[in-house]
């Protein structure tokens, strides 16, 4: 996403009241962006490429979030 991050638009719905089940997904994983997403509540963070059993567990966690 040119000029705005995940962590970044993250904030910015928190910011704006929405709370949005949020799963990331990475091809550049970093401990301390893990850590800041799923803080401010992400559902999940998966690293490309993912597991499919993985994803479908962040998915139903994020169906049963929502």
């Amino acid at each position: 996403m040119p000029g705005l991050s995940g962590l970044d638009l993250q904030e910015q719905l928190i910011a704006q009241g929405h709370r949005f089940p949020i799963i990331f997904l990475t091809a550049y994983p970093d401990e301390g962006v893990r850590m800041r997403a799923m803080k401010a509540g992400a559902v999940g963070f998966l690293t490309k490429p993912c597991n499919h059993g993985h994803l479908l567990d962040c998915l139903a966690k994020a169906l049963k979030a929502a």
